[in-house]
């Protein structure tokens, strides 16, 4: 998402910036990088600025490794942006095992209706075994 807040420039990520001795002397700083254009400006600005919908999204089920993959593939297919995501693990209170739990700030197109959204949120659910409870924000 990086590069759509930078006007669709590419800057390449790295840890380290600068490594000093204790007298603050550089021992190594990391090269400055010209940042690649991989996206038109215009596009990225329209896509920082979507106008559609926004909604909230809560999903619990039982967890399984990709599903947070399977979730961000499913969503990205209907071109709803992702812009907030908290997930976390619980355990299941009567079967032992656990429960991913996930709230999820997404925005729809414009062109994707309420009835719409919920029917495809519907058989994501029913894909993945989990509840999910769809509420309009905007």
């Amino acid at each position: 998402y990086s590069t759509i807040a930078n006007s669709g420039e590419r800057h390449p990520a790295y840890f380290l910036e600068r490594v000093t001795n204790s007298r603050g002397d550089i021992l190594w700083e990391h090269p400055a990088a010209t940042p690649e254009q991989v996206v038109e400006e215009a596009d990225a600005d329209a896509g920082a600025t979507a106008a559609g919908a926004v909604y909230n999204i809560d999903l619990i089920g039982p967890d399984h490794p990709g599903i947070v993959r399977d979730i961000s593939h499913f969503l990205a297919e209907r071109g709803i942006s992702v812009e907030d995501m908290d997930t976390d693990i619980r355990e299941a209170p009567h079967s032992g095992g656990t429960l991913f739990h996930a709230r999820v700030r997404v925005r729809a197109p414009e062109n994707l209706g309420d009835a719409d959204l919920r029917d495809s949120l519907e058989s994501l659910a029913d894909r993945l075994l989990v509840d999910i409870t769809v509420g309009k924000i905007l």
